[in-house]
């Protein structure tokens, strides 16, 4: 899955106006990564449940069956995004409503939905106010 309209570095430029289409498949773009993040979360929980012995007590085993699920199934959704992004292109998304849905700043600017001078000032707190930690 390729960024239809993303320069070189995979970004895509700020744009007024957001196409239903180019921004279904950048959203399915970014599940694939989520996907690839889940399947290393999921080795590294498997390898500390074998480090401590406790790799069969079924709730340990229930929880890297959820995750697997988990994974899947945001396989799954990516892949119907790319398919659904040909039957958008040509409509138009609000790009205030695009922009208020996310609170990531780095995922808006992925997206093109913040300029990047914004996402320095949101990143340095200025926007949102809301840090959150793990």
């Amino acid at each position: 899955m390729e960024r239809s309209s993303a320069n070189p570095m995979g970004r895509v430029s700020h744009r007024a106006e957001f196409d239903l289409g180019e921004t279904l498949m950048n959203l399915s773009c970014e599940l694939t990564q989520v996907v690839q993040s889940c399947d290393g979360l999921q080795a590294a929980v498997s390898g500390l449940l074998e480090q401590i012995g406790d790799a069969d007590n079924g709730a340990d085993v229930q929880a890297l069956q959820n995750l697997d699920r988990m994974q899947q199934t945001l396989e799954d959704i990516a892949a119907l995004l790319c398919i659904a992004a040909e039957t958008g292109r040509g409509l138009h998304l609000d790009p205030s409503a695009c922009a208020r849905a996310v609170r990531l700043a780095s995922l808006r600017e992925r997206l093109g939905w913040l300029p990047p001078e914004a996402k320095d000032r949101e990143d340095q707190g200025e926007l949102s106010g809301h840090v959150d930690w793990l």
